[in-house]
């Protein structure tokens, strides 16, 4: 579902893809927080895979990405606390330094946003930069 968002919203200049790419992330980020993890490697690749779901929010200019994706990092910190670092003293304040880091940077970007996807645009290769969307690409080009 998320490759046929994906497609639309490479045609249509209109915004038709919304709708797919919220049920292609619900479908792709549930099924993925809901496979059985027994390793801490395993726990950590999700929250990889997390992040690269909001750097590809930067790309495609798609919150909903951003979202799901700080939906699952969130949760991977609350398993480090709840089960990793249960009798850490010094968890709770690293955790806390850590979230008001995310809300200052979350502001940042916010402010930012569109020097943020210009810069990223510049960083990516001319041909993969044609893959984007092309109203995203134009906007920002």
């Amino acid at each position: 579902m998320l490759l046929i968002a994906y497609l639309v919203d490479r045609r249509t200049q209109q915004d038709y893809a919304f709708w797919l790419y919220l049920f292609g992330m619900m479908a792709f980020w549930g099924g993925l927080s809901l496979m059985e993890s027994n390793s801490e490697l395993r726990r950590f690749c999700y929250c990889l895979i997390n992040v690269v779901l909001m750097l590809a929010s930067v790309l495609l200019r798609r919150k909903v990405f951003i979202i799901f994706g700080s939906m699952g990092v969130f949760g991977y910190l609350g398993h480090l606390s709840w089960s990793v670092f249960q009798n850490s003293m010094m968890f709770p304040f690293v955790l806390t330094l850590m979230g008001i880091f995310i809300i200052f940077l979350g502001v940042q970007y916010q402010r930012n946003q569109e020097t943020i996807a210009e810069a990223a645009l510049r960083i990516i290769p001319q041909r993969v930069r044609k893959l984007l969307p092309a109203e995203r690409e134009a906007a920002s080009a």
